[in-house]
């Protein structure tokens, strides 16, 4: 345990190496400083880790991270329909880009779709020329979540409002198919804002394409020339007022307006080219306005089929909606069958199936079980159809072909997606479902027992190479180099023993070998990790001390290159995985790592320009904000503040309240957007780590409202999850508080499939007023914890229970 190593340049340099957790001090030769020494000079030190001082810091708040954000560059909305690719996109300046490139319409070609996208084979952007990007607050949801996006601008004195909604160019949404063709319904208002003074009302219309495409005007049809014909790209009702011209690069519509006067026109953009006379004249039988009632209708009642989550933050409340049809919109359909590929990403990005998971798992999270289930189902219709980048012998059983969706060859997939089959089940207890897919869980199992053979060859003296046991090496993520990972390796420890706990749990016959392989591959995963950190030179914290290190692979000493490697896929999985325990030295050492060094930081991290000023809403998550599992390691601690700040810091880096989306990456630096939008994995972590706030299972206990935000609960607020699936069954929990009055009030509904061996409850007080009497359906309940919070209740609870909690004052 006290074995290290250290960097001999830095001793050199006469830099004093104090390792405080193994008690022991570097020095150069010529330093005559002891160790008793040296901890005594230190004692007076006001250096502290960022990890040492949030502890000291008042609990971090969403407004609190979000005034301390660099204002944020627009972003695009996208419009789609559940398992559709004919989705659209919606740049900030109001024009729309028509999903028509790229593979997903190549691999998969439908005479519905693929060929009848008369345009040079790229996405078609369309223009209008509104006044360009709207200011801060110009475009909403309706109800705040719902896809009717209103976009507004102001030029002069003449105001200009954009609407638009997208449908199946046939209305029907009973039905989506992955080919059907959709429709962008567009209203544009031009209002004369001035009380006294003529205004003229001005568009440009034009497409935005390579090779250029010129638009031109018949009538209502807005047409453009290609492969020597005119073909329709949109029909437009002027309502036979204002000069619509054709333009040498497109076309201008131009309306003078009294003072205070409006004027209203209709577009209608088709996702395909309409070539019939009856299909173009269809066009028009969509009408904005009653259309949108019913498509809105349609995405509410989806929406309400799944858990609900309230909280004093409209913004958090509005998200979590709006993400459910964001999933929906990403699970690309397959023909013929009811499976699911779940996109990471809506125009480009295809299934990468450790991130897939993230969305297919929080779909189970919401109680869409049918849609995981299809989702997962793919999986194992296409096991061992396609084989990972590296040293690896087979392909049989392996989790990664998704029936050519599959995506970026990384190679963590293979665990993730083995734990999704285990999660999956415990969400669900589906015994017949897992009756059918168990032959093929078992297989999945089987190839990591096999691949890992080929590093279980010991040295000419019989030792053990630092990868004994490990997957042979491969690639990682975005990185083709082939070692053996820590990512790869502990995310498929963590899939391994959760499919083989599940397998046991349902009683397989197999269940109880495959949990003693799961454990042996942790064994050797973990003793070579353990080896590669003392191998690995200490690292110097902001407070002058120094900590072992894990690197990013077991044959690495030191940092590796880049934020992807030494950040996204670095130690700190040693701890989501719960390969180290959470309460354990070595998880202090990485945590404080990743907070002084990787999270704020040039090289692995977001650079900021004034520490002092911002380190605490500026740090505790990494590049690409949303994708690395930066707070739930501070859950398993319970420490509720590193946790809290940690997801509001990330949430408010990437979030943009307007649209109700995040971005998945802000580079080169905060508040320039990058990436495929909606980036559904990236947003289904955060979902998770809000809903963790309400409800987490550790084993067989219950943790409910273990991190929901002090300033939550001030007195008339009211916090709530709804019809929430769990590992033991599905349960609502709503939370009162009345501190005005000395207490709290919580209406618990607990799941009754399975009963928990125990409920913890707690009851954070916006003043941290500890616990006095806690009260279970009007009777005397004495089993609390004043000092954690926690009220614990017995696990086979049924029915509504009433808990009253009251507090005693602080002096």
């Amino acid at each position: 345990y006290r074995s290290f190593s250290f960097a001999a340049d830095e001793a050199a340099r006469g830099e004093r190496i104090l390792v405080d957790d193994l008690g022991v001090l570097v020095v150069r030769g010529d330093d005559a400083t002891t160790l008793d020494n040296y901890r005594a000079s230190r004692a007076e030190s006001l250096q502290k880790t960022v990890y040492e001082r949030v502890f000291t810091e008042t609990e971090q708040t969403l407004s609190g991270a979000w005034s301390d954000m660099p204002l944020k560059h627009p972003l695009y909305f996208v419009h789609g329909l559940p398992g559709n690719r004919n989705s659209m996109r919606q740049d900030p300046d109001g024009s729309i880009r028509i999903a028509a490139g790229g593979r997903w319409f190549r691999d998969f070609p439908s005479p519905r779709d693929a060929s009848r996208k008369l345009w040079e084979p790229k996405d078609h952007q369309l223009s209008f020329g509104f006044p360009g990007p709207p200011q801060e607050g110009m475009r909403e949801l309706e109800e705040g979540y719902l896809p009717l996006l209103t976009t507004r601008w102001l030029k002069g004195a003449v105001y200009y409002e954009q609407k638009t909604i997208l449908d199946k160019l046939d209305s029907d949404l009973n039905t989506v198919r992955l080919d059907d063709p959709t429709i962008l319904l567009m209203k544009v208002r031009v209002v004369n804002t001035s009380n006294s003074e003529a205004q003229t009302a001005n568009l440009f219309l034009e497409a935005r394409v390579a090779p250029p495409e010129k638009l031109y005007a018949e009538g209502k049809r807005i047409l453009a020339d290609f492969q020597g014909q005119p073909r329709l790209r949109y029909l437009l009702d002027t309502g036979g007022r204002g000069i619509l011209n054709n333009e040498p690069r497109g076309v201008s519509w131009s309306l003078p307006l009294q003072p205070a006067e409006s004027h209203t026109l209709y577009f209608w953009i088709p996702s395909i080219t309409l070539t019939a006379e009856d299909e173009i004249q269809r066009l028009q039988s969509h009408d904005l306005d009653p259309d949108s009632r019913r498509i809105l209708r349609y995405w509410r009642d989806l929406t309400a089929r799944g858990t609900q989550i309230t909280t004093p933050e409209p913004w958090l409340n509005d998200f979590y909606k709006a993400h459910v049809r964001h999933l929906l919109i990403n699970c690309f359909k397959e023909f013929d069958s009811d499976l699911l590929h779940a996109h990471v990403g809506t125009f480009t990005y295809g299934v990468y199936p450790n991130e897939s998971v993230m969305m297919i798992s929080d779909l189970d999270r919401r109680g869409y079980h049918d849609e995981a289930r299809r989702n997962l189902n793919a999986f194992l219709r296409y096991q061992g159809t396609t084989s990972f980048l590296g040293n690896y012998q087979s392909k049989d059983g392996l989790f990664y072909g998704a029936g050519g969706h599959e995506t970026g060859n990384y190679n963590k997939s293979h665990g993730y997606v083995m734990w999704a089959m285990a999660e999956h089940w415990r969400m669900t207890q589906d015994r017949e479902w897992m009756r059918e897919a168990a032959p093929k869980l078992i297989r999945a199992c089987e190839w990591v027992i096999r691949e890992r053979r080929a590093t279980q060859v010991t040295l000419s003296d019989g030792s053990r190479p630092i990868e004994y046991g490990s997957l042979p090496a491969g690639s990682l993520e975005d990185v083709t180099d082939f070692w053996h990972w820590l990512a790869t390796n502990s995310a498929t420890v963590w899939g391994f023993e959760s499919l083989a706990n599940a397998l046991a749990e349902y009683g397989h016959p197999e269940g109880p070998r495959l949990q003693k392989e799961a454990r042996a591959y942790r064994e050797d995963v973990m003793r070579g990790l353990n080896e590669a950190r003392v191998l690995s030179p200490v690292v110097r914290l902001r407070n002058g001390t120094y900590v072992p290190k894990y690197p990013s692979h077991v044959h690495q000493r030191g940092r590796s290159h880049g934020w992807l490697r030494e950040t996204l896929e670095g130690a700190l999985f040693l701890l989501f995985y719960r390969l180290i325990p959470p309460d354990s030295p070595e998880a202090r050492w990485i945590l404080n790592d990743y907070e002084d060094n990787l999270y704020i930081s040039e090289r692995y991290g977001y650079s900021i320009p004034a520490f002092d000023r911002f380190w605490f809403s500026r740090g505790g998550f990494s590049m690409q904000a949303n994708l690395l599992d930066s707070p739930p390691p501070y859950l398993y601690r319970d420490e509720i503040k590193h946790y809290l700040r940690a997801f509001f810091n990330a949430f408010a880096s990437a979030f943009y309240p307007d649209i109700r989306m995040c971005n998945e990456h802000s580079l080169p630096e905060l508040g320039y957007p990058r990436g495929d939008h909606f980036k559904t994995s990236d947003e289904a972590q955060s979902t998770y780590w809000l809903r963790l706030m309400f409800v987490s299972e550790e084993g067989e206990d219950l943790y409910l409202g273990q991190a929901i935000p002090r300033y939550w609960l001030k007195h008339g607020q009211r916090v709530a999850i709804e019809r929430a699936p769990s590992h033991f069954g599905p349960l609502s929990l709503r939370i009162d508080s009345e501190v005005d009055q000395g207490r709290m009030r919580a209406v618990l509904s607990p799941p009754e499939r399975k009963s928990p061996r125990r409920i913890y409850l707690r009851f954070r007080h916006p003043e941290q007023w500890p616990i006095a009497q806690v009260t279970l359906n009007s009777r005397d309940h004495t089993d609390f914890d004043k000092e954690k919070e926690w009220v614990r209740l017995p696990g086979n609870l049924r029915g509504e229970q009433e808990i009253v909690v009251k507090f005693q004052a602080a002096r």
